[in-house]
């Protein structure tokens, strides 16, 4: 394995902790794939073919209804892992995964990651680690879904995102998030586009906050929720 592709593995916060001997591992089986902006990685129900780590990138883990519309349950992007339930269980895939952006990833196949996990426990509480935090955002999720209209959803859906990746201004209560596709968001919050622009429009209006070509500024975090 050539330095670079070494130290790029080791970058990834999941593979921090392998030893010389696990990363030759992984350069022995491990695939690298590129998908284009748009294109599915695997389908809802497909059949197991590995681990997925993103080494560049972003991508959505997405559930379709039968007239084709989605619910996005993750965004995924450098540095995240996807696909460990089927690699587990080895069960069909519970969901679609699409890139958003070109997106390179790196495919490890399953009995290759049984011998990781074996070999070292801290990959293997860290694999934990990470599926116990999913269950509990699916929780969340459902909760939302289940008890709030679509401003509380969409209200819920900003914080999550401001917590991601957003901004608060020191010592002030203002905000900033960088906002994904506007149908992107509705398919977050699990509504129409129309109806998540129309809450966007009364929250400015209140003066809760505000649009940029690409950043949501909040002007009271308080307030949203």
């Amino acid at each position: 394995m050539k330095s670079s592709y070494k130290d790029l593995i080791r970058n990834i916060p999941l593979f921090s902790s392998l030893k010389e001997s696990e990363l030759e591992l992984i350069s022995q089986n491990g695939k690298r794939r590129l998908y284009t902006r748009g294109s599915v990685v695997f389908n809802e129900g497909d059949l197991e073919d590995g681990l997925y780590i993103i080494l560049s990138g972003k991508a959505k883990a997405i559930l379709l209804d039968e007239e084709g519309r989605e619910l996005i349950l993750s965004i995924f992007e450098r540095g995240d892992f996807f696909g460990e339930m089927a690699v587990f269980d080895e069960q069909p895939r519970s969901a679609t995964v699409e890139a958003i952006e070109d997106t390179t990833f790196l495919v490890l196949p399953k009995q290759t990651v049984h011998e990781l996990l074996k070999a070292n426990q801290d990959l293997a509480l860290s694999i934990l680690r990470q599926m116990s935090l999913r269950i509990r955002d699916a929780d969340e999720k459902i909760r939302t879904l289940a008890y709030y209209d679509v401003a509380g959803r969409l209200a819920r859906t900003i914080m999550e995102l401001l917590k991601k990746e957003g901004k608060v201004l020191k010592n002030k209560n203002i905000a900033y998030v960088k906002l994904p596709p506007r149908q992107d968001l509705a398919n977050m919050v699990g509504a129409s586009r129309e109806t998540v622009s129309r809450v966007l429009s009364s929250l400015q209006k209140k003066g809760i906050l505000s649009l940029t070509k690409e950043h949501l500024v909040i002007y009271n975090v308080s307030d949203l929720l």
